[in-house]
């Protein structure tokens, strides 16, 4: 059973489990049309205008913003775009690199920093295979050490294990 704020849906007559399968299963949410019951106060039907279009940006923790800001640019290539200024002092940066999206933010927080040490929540695109082992080399070249390159889940490389100054891997992949 699935709820929306108050409101259960999932195994009843009239709702999608018993639509798709006959039957309550943990599985009967119809992720085609995310159809909810008209009484719902959650609307995601594209009719209502609740249209996604892509990712805006992606924020990261970091516990030294003028390290990371500084590993970012130099190893990756991003530059700052904006500043978050709070009380007087830089608290966050907008960083982007010319035909890479989204953005990335980058965020003083050292506590969730040191929580997401070692996860790798970003896979940065790159044009094809030969530019993942391109970029292999020069990160060997410039001494950033990395875990090398991969086949990925879909047969495209996957540069692994680059780690920035908090231990958040960042990959780089293509298809």
């Amino acid at each position: 059973m699935v709820a929306v704020g108050d409101e259960p849906f999932g195994c009843r007559g009239h709702d999608l489990g018993s639509r798709l399968s006959g039957a309550c299963s943990a599985n009967s949410l119809d992720i085609s049309t995310h159809e909810l019951h008209s009484n719902s106060r959650v609307r995601l039907q594209k009719e209502e205008g609740a249209v996604i279009e892509g990712i805006h940006h992606v924020k990261l923790p970091v516990s030294d913003l003028a390290r990371s800001r500084s590993w970012y640019e130099q190893t990756l290539g991003f530059r700052v775009t904006i500043e978050f200024v709070e009380d007087g002092e830089v608290k966050g940066v907008a960083i982007t690199r010319e035909g890479c999206g989204p953005a990335l933010a980058l965020r003083h927080d050292p506590g969730r920093a040191k929580a997401m040490a070692g996860f790798d929540p970003i896979a940065l695109l790159v044009g094809d295979r030969d530019d993942v082992h391109a970029w292999a080399a020069a990160l060997d070249q410039a001494g950033q050490p990395h875990g090398g390159v991969v086949v990925g889940h879909q047969g495209g490389a996957v540069l692994v294990g680059l780690l920035d100054p908090d231990g958040i891997e960042i990959r780089l992949y293509a298809d």
